[in-house]
């Protein structure tokens, strides 16, 4: 695992199409952005088995955005 340290409007980029940006930090809470392809599904850590068993019962695995949207109602 790569551990980097950022400042609050500091950016992350992985490879050629995703950057992370921390925009807050409050206390203990971090508010960070994500932009990436929506071919990329991002999730909450805790929401990922709730995607898998989405993905294998449905036809949403190919459809990032909408599986998200389904997931997290």
């Amino acid at each position: 695992m790569l551990v980097l340290g950022r400042k609050e409007e500091q950016t992350i980029q992985i490879g050629n199409d995703i950057r992370v940006t921390i925009l807050r930090i409050k206390g203990n809470s971090v508010s960070v952005g994500i932009e990436a392809p929506e071919q990329v599904l991002i999730l909450r850590d805790e929401l990922a088995p709730t995607a898998r068993a989405w993905e294998a019962e449905t036809d949403l695995g190919s459809q990032p955005q909408a599986m998200a949207l389904a997931i997290c109602k």
